[in-house]
């Protein structure tokens, strides 16, 4: 018995809400803005739950389950200019290649030495889209393939941890003075200059016109990816559907508009409480029974990730801060780049670090999609 009961739906949506914001607060203290939103909200999330002070299901949960990602999506996505990508990220393009092909090895490695049960080739999609964009390309390929639920909150939690280490790990490489050393860019073409447009950290006002238009598009990309999906009797891909429209949308949609104060914030909050109510259902006394065969699978992919990074990167003469910049964007998403690109004193990396990351959500949904089907018939 909880002490805040299932029918008690306003304090349950207040503790939500309270989670999402303390999770936002978080990425602005220096532990936070590495560590990543995301981690915070889940860990309370799992704490919250796991100590009894809130139920591990209500409707509450459902209903922000339901409606956050798919409002979340276009507000993520309406700021992507692949011009701008391929012009203003320099080699660090290139050493996100090589991660995004470090990713899609490893998948395949990782479905061929460990059992995740008949949806294997499902999770290998999945965990695949999730370590080329991030967190919001899991939910939106599981959600696509229709892995067993029971399955998921272990599968999202294994993700989580594995982030967790990964990221550790990338703060260690990053002190190396000896990988520094082994991986020196060359000084005649892969030199990374630095960008005009650095990640802006300070507050601007909030457009609210603006903001409120990108919200009202948001519904309307929804719900025209439901009817679509209705129609076409294909309603598992609304998701999918969601993205590409979001993504066609992002070449129409002004710039003015779609790069305003708040937009892609508002994403990362609805994202936020995605992740709030899946730690809430979290039961942990279950979760890591579950959760190991996910485990070995990560560190299956992780490690083949780290190898042919590492390699090509030694190969193209590509430098650690690159490197080390591509694969966080890869593996961990835009914001975690630009933190740790930040942290390190690699200012000119801040923003080709956001851009590659936004370049791994836009096409992280399509390659585990197609991994997972090609994996299904092998």
């Amino acid at each position: 018995m909880s002490l805040i009961g299932q029918e008690q739906t306003i304090l349950l949506s207040l503790v939500v809400l309270s989670l999402v914001i303390f999770g936002w607060w978080s990425e602005k203290t220096k532990i936070g803005s590495l560590l990543s939103g995301t981690i915070v909200v889940m860990v309370l999330g799992l704490i919250a739950s796991n100590l009894n002070i809130v139920p591990h299901s209500s409707d509450v949960y459902d209903i922000i389950a339901t409606y956050s990602v798919p409002l979340a999506i276009p507000l993520l996505l309406l700021n992507t200019d692949f011009r701008r990508i391929f012009k203003e990220t320099g080699i660090t393009l290139i050493a996100f290649i090589f991660a995004c092909l470090g990713t899609i090895l490893g998948a395949v490695i990782g479905f061929a030495m460990v059992n995740m049960g008949d949806s294997g080739h499902a999770w290998a999609g999945v965990y695949a889209a999730s370590y080329i964009g991030g967190t919001l390309n899991f939910v939106s390929v599981s959600s696509v393939l229709e892995v067993p639920r029971t399955e998921a909150t272990a599968a999202l939690a294994a993700d989580t941890l594995m982030g967790m280490g990964f990221l550790f790990l990338l703060i260690i490489v990053s002190c190396s003075k000896w990988l520094e050393s082994t991986f020196r860019a060359s000084k005649n073409e892969l030199k990374q200059e630095a960008s005009d447009n650095l990640v802006d950290l300070s507050t601007k006002a909030v457009n609210v016109t603006h903001l409120i238009t990108v919200f009202s598009l948001s519904v309307a990309i929804f719900w025209i990816s439901q009817e679509i999906t209705i129609w076409l009797n294909l309603e598992k891909y609304t998701l999918l559907v969601v993205t590409i429209l979001s993504l066609s949308a992002a070449f129409f949609v002004p710039r003015k508009i779609s790069n305003s104060e708040g937009v892609f914030q508002s994403g990362i909050l609805a994202m936020y409480g995605f992740f709030v109510v899946i730690s809430l259902g979290t039961d942990f006394s279950q979760l890591m029974i579950h959760a190991i065969p996910f485990l070995l699978f990560l560190s299956c992919l992780l490690l083949t990730h780290i190898v042919v990074v590492g390699l090509l990167c030694k190969i193209m003469k590509i430098g650690l801060p690159e490197m080390v910049t591509a694969s966080c964007a890869c593996v961990l998403g835009p914001s975690v780049a630009a933190a740790m690109a930040a942290n390190k004193g690699w200012a000119q990396l801040a923003t080709p670090g956001i851009l590659c990351g936004t370049l791994g959500y836009a096409i992280g949904n399509f390659i585990g999609i197609f991994l997972s089907n090609i994996l299904a018939t092998s």
